[in-house]
């Protein structure tokens, strides 16, 4: 949420001329899906990060368990 409000802002500060060549509609597609991708990525990297994160804690255990 606070990355689409500093977006948001963002293209508020755009000086008028740069809607003269873009649509409103086609910048707040491409944010709207830009944001989208951005989330779905960070989601699936951070369960990524926490599974792989276990793995190694738990064969680090293994590991030491089975040495002594």
């Amino acid at each position: 949420k606070r990355l689409r409000t500093a977006i948001a802002e963002k293209i508020n500060k755009l000086p008028l001329r740069y809607f003269d060549s873009h649509s409103q509609g086609d910048t707040l597609s491409r944010v709207t899906n830009d944001v989208d991708t951005v989330g779905q990525s960070l989601n699936q990297s951070l369960g990524t990060v926490i599974s792989s994160s276990l793995l190694l804690i738990a064969v680090l255990f293994m590991m030491f368990y089975n040495n002594v």
